[in-house]
């Protein structure tokens, strides 16, 4: 993540106060500067409190200004202040549990805690033990659940999912698998508790779903890229997955669960190479499904780290120049944050508001890429490949269209008439493409990788 050096910073920042940017969303302006100075890295982490109206940050940071501000910040509407002086590493999670505000990792000489805030300091109420990493804070049933990577929280077994009543730590009941890698996040979905994460454990690629008594398999899980699924979120009663995963199929860091296999959303999204596009966040916002994080394109279209699904088109937001690291939402309003420093047309840095403004959003119809048929019917080899790709179906191609990463069509095949066609992009520059294959069956995309 990229720091504004603070000469750099400093004379923006009078730029800003001169025109008069920080006092008030001017007309056309689409995003607004949360702060009259800025922290030295941007946040992480943001959490929206609806109960009290403040916004929790986490990252990095060490100053907000000429001001100590060691990780943690509370945005209430007007100030920044600090959350605590004692600690000196960043939150994955906070909540708000039982009118109390919590979060986790809480790092004291080393050792991970979760913790919650009585107002000027972090008291412990739990120390993760082996290895010891905390993720996430949810909601489950009466208790607050915590998830990392862990054996036991405060000596009691946990296995990586603990729950705390408010008096005394537990398992999940009846969880005895141990987790061979991080459990990041958690969601009731359809009444079920379903986790995603970094582990593998025997065919749970990332992903697993609990039947109250043990763990089942949904679909193939995720491969690809750095593999890691980081949220699972609720979109028009449907289940997704964001992160760092590039398979199944075509699914760029992001997949719809249809209750039978993962499905492509829209052609996922893309970085500058074929594994650097991660999602690191999402929210529902207006009826979109909003996701950030590193990427630059969504369905083929340029987004630059911030994008938009509605179930059929992706649209983008705006010129931001670095990625962003997380989203909340407070009173209807969307805040974002991460290593930007610079909005076209407006002048922010690393934590902004949308305000709207004359905007006109930037969207791409891909109902082609979007209606999937099973990826079993179709499958494309090898991939990567130098130029030749054998794309095998159960039932006759009619029409084959090849997709660059800008969403431009560069090869049209028409009148194929067979399950089976040979595709050579030697022709072609390097890099990530979208398959739209339209059969007898249905219209099916695959992404494929152009590597010499």
């Amino acid at each position: 993540m990229k720091v504004v050096p603070d000469i750099k910073r400093k004379t923006l920042f009078a730029v800003i106060l001169q025109t008069g940017f920080l006092a008030s969303s001017l007309n056309g302006q689409n995003w607004q500067q949360i702060g009259i100075d800025t922290f030295n890295y941007g946040p992480t982490r943001l959490y929206a409190d609806t109960f009290s109206d403040n916004i929790y940050a986490s990252g990095s940071f060490t100053f907000y200004g000429s001001a100590p501000f060691n990780n943690r910040a509370k945005w209430d509407g007007i100030n920044w202040t600090p959350l605590g002086t004692e600690i000196s590493s960043s939150s994955n999670s906070f909540l708000r549990w039982n009118n109390e505000i919590y979060s986790c990792p809480i790092v004291w000489n080393n050792k991970y805690y979760v913790a919650k805030w009585n107002g000027l300091t972090w008291d412990s109420i739990g120390r993760a033990m082996g290895p010891g990493s905390l993720s996430n804070l949810v909601s489950y049933g009466n208790d607050l659940m915590v998830t990392g990577q862990f054996s036991s929280i405060d000596g009691v077994p946990a296995n990586s999912i603990a729950l705390w009543n408010g008096i005394a730590w537990s398992g999940l009941p009846g969880n005895t698998m141990v987790w061979n890698g991080s459990v990041i996040t958690a969601l009731v979905f359809n009444g079920e508790l379903y986790i995603g994460g970094m582990f593998t454990n025997n065919g749970f690629n990332r992903v697993a779903k609990w039947n109250g008594s043990s763990w089942i398999q949904v679909g193939n899980g995720f491969t690809g890229g750095f593999g890691d699924v980081v949220e699972l979120i609720e979109y028009n009663n449907e289940l997704y997955a964001v992160g760092a995963f590039t398979y199944p199929g075509p699914s760029n860091y992001i997949a719809k669960w249809n209750g039978t296999y993962w499905e492509d959303v829209g052609g996922g999204v893309a970085g500058t190479t074929p594994v650097d596009g991660q999602i690191k966040d999402a929210v529902v916002f207006n009826n979109k499904l909003f996701v950030c994080g590193d990427f630059i394109t969504a369905g083929g279209i340029t987004v630059n780290y911030l994008a938009s699904w509605d179930g059929t088109n992706w649209c983008g937001y705006g010129g931001l120049n670095n990625p962003v690291s997380a989203m909340t939402l407070m009173n209807n309003e969307l805040y974002i944050s991460g290593g930007f420093y610079y909005l076209t047309p407006d002048t922010v840095i690393f934590v902004a508001k949308w305000t709207g403004g004359n905007f006109v959003d930037t969207c791409a119809n891909t109902t082609g890429i979007s209606e999937i048929i099973s990826e079993s019917d179709i499958t494309v080899y090898p991939n990567p490949s130098a130029g030749v790709f054998n794309l095998h179906g159960s039932s006759d191609i009619r029409l084959l269209e090849v997709v660059d990463m800008q969403g431009r069509v560069v090869m049209s095949i028409t009148n194929i008439g067979s399950p089976d066609y040979i595709l050579d992009l030697t022709g072609q520059a390097d890099g990530l493409y979208f398959l739209k294959i339209h059969t007898d069956a249905g219209i099916a995309s695959r992404r494929i990788v152009l590597a010499r």
